[in-house]
């Protein structure tokens, strides 16, 4: 094993030792309740099943590809495999980056390893991790061809990009991010033409001749893209909305209720030190492209362009940056001509220089590389065992109201928190939810009606009848409850993560 492959495999196992811990969130339980669903009625839901505010309303998430495999793995092994799961697809995105880039592999391995470090802080057992896997395969395919430009890197663009379509349209709403790197590709070999036959004049035959050629390859490739681009579309209606799925990402985006209370669609908060890598990482792009002798390239400008300006606009974009920038950050930095320096006269060395076989280096090598899968496989072990990942999730889910729920009957609905909803759906079944992570199901009309609750608004009493709310289910901090309290509702249990209040008989 040569030192490049080495950097490599331990930059990719390190990252994998990051990944590695508990990954379920509260948005998690909720696509385990649709993988379970979809199994055992054997059919897609073209309705809502799980809450009462929304029953019987149209609901198709495009997510049925990842859904039914990650109930699978939860079924078969249990919360632990799902966290192996999620660390497997990070790892395999950023060795698909390493493998964009560009330069000397320690640099490369420095930069990847603090790109993965700005995105860990949205690593979480859901769909949007697909999104990261095939935003990096989209990117790698594209790059590859850029550097590599002749028939057969141009039919890989032309087959590949349409086929990871296929795939991605029925895994995550995410999948316009794959619309949106090929336009921004196309564009840039657009701009390529129009500067060739627009501003560059030839001054003799031979140049023509080169010319001609550069021009030919460039036309090749803007074909090569558009064949690309009408695959992605045509089987990108494979799936159970069909044309309609092409809205699905837009409608999801305008409820406003996002960006006004959901935390990773709102602009990202640097004061926390989850979010600073970020700022590291674009420091290092803003020191390649201002030190570096060589020019930005149109298309580097647009993707830095569109893919800062999602992360600057909603937080859950900064890992979309992480992927799409690290390769342009090595790019550019590459570049920098350092001056160089004789440090020979302040190092002593010995007169011997220590010179290892090929042979011994190898295994070296092989030794360093085996001691960081030690480490890796001793991870797993530690965040796989079920008594470790429901130890935590003591910690973030109400396990415990949830038993006491099922102990109280109820002729009523139960009005619950909405970072809870996902996992009522998969520990509670028997009750239907008022609200959870689905918010291309909910829309601005019930989030709206749960905001007037939780925060007490003017006919907050008012949503409770409407909805024959008999019970509620909140964080134990929730200023609601006092009140509550003291029109008619009975504090029927409580502990150090959730209240659950009743009507008093």
């Amino acid at each position: 094993m040569n030192f490049n492959r080495l950097i490599f495999w331990l930059t990719v196992l390190l990252i994998f030792i990051m990944a590695a811990r508990i990954s379920i969130d509260s948005d998690t339980w909720w696509h385990l309740r649709a993988g379970a669903w979809i199994v055992e009625h054997r059919q897609l839901p073209i309705s809502d099943p799980f809450s009462f505010t929304r029953q019987n309303i149209e609901w198709r998430y495009p997510g049925w590809l990842v859904e039914v495999p990650m109930y699978w793995i939860y079924s078969r092994f249990g919360p632990g495999g799902l966290n192996l799961w999620t660390a497997l697809l990070i790892a395999i995105t950023f060795g698909f980056v390493y493998q964009t880039a560009d330069g000397k592999p320690l640099l490369r391995a420095f930069v990847i390893i603090l790109a993965a470090i700005a995105s860990a802080v949205y690593w979480s057992a859901r769909p949007h991790l697909v999104t990261l896997l095939f935003t990096s395969i989209t990117i790698f395919i594209l790059e590859h061809e850029n550097r590599h430009p002749n028939k057969q890197t141009l039919r890989w663009v032309a087959i590949g990009l349409p086929l990871i379509m296929l795939i991605w349209v029925n895994c995550h709403g995410g999948f316009l991010i794959g619309f949106i790197i090929w336009g921004i590709y196309l564009t840039g070999t657009g701009i390529l033409i129009l500067r060739e036959r627009l501003l560059f004049q030839a001054e003799n035959q031979e140049q023509l001749a080169f010319e001609a050629r550069e021009s030919t390859n460039t036309v090749n490739r803007i074909k090569g893209l558009l064949i690309a681009g009408i695959g992605m579309f045509l089987l990108g209606m494979v799936n159970p909305l069909g044309l309609k799925i092409y809205l699905y990402p837009f409608q999801t985006v305008t409820i406003k209720s996002l960006q006004n209370f959901i935390e990773e669609w709102q602009s990202p908060n640097f004061h926390w030190i989850s979010t600073q890598p970020f700022i590291w990482l674009l420091i290092l792009l803003i020191s390649g492209l201002g030190l570096s002798h060589k020019k930005l390239k149109f298309t580097d400008f647009i993707l830095i362009s569109i893919f800062l300006y999602l992360a600057l606009l909603a937080g859950r974009n900064l890992a979309l940056f992480a992927v799409v920038i690290s390769p342009l950050i090595l790019r550019y930095l590459n570049e920098i001509q350092l001056p160089r320096t004789d440090i020979s006269g302040y190092l002593r060395l010995t007169q011997r220089n220590v010179v290892f076989s090929r042979r011994a280096q190898n295994l070296i090598n092989w030794g360093i590389l085996g001691f960081v899968l030690f480490g890796a496989i001793v991870k797993v072990y530690l965040i796989f065992p079920a008594s470790v990942n429901e130890k935590a999730f003591q910690s973030l889910f109400p396990v415990n109201a949830v038993l006491q729920i099922k102990k109280i009957p109820s002729d009523g609905q139960l009005f619950n928190s909405y970072n809870w909803g996902g996992y009522l759906l998969w520990a509670l079944p028997e009750r239907k939810v008022f609200i959870d992570g689905r918010t291309d199901l909910y829309n601005d009309e019930i989030i709206e009606d749960w905001l007037q609750v939780v925060q007490l608004k003017t006919g907050w009493e008012d949503v409770l009848k409407k909805w024959n709310i008999e019970s509620i289910l909140m964080e134990k901090d929730w200023s609601g409850k006092q009140l509550l309290q003291s029109r008619g509702w009975c504090l029927v249990y409580q502990d150090e993560m959730a209240i659950l209040l009743q009507r008093c008989q």
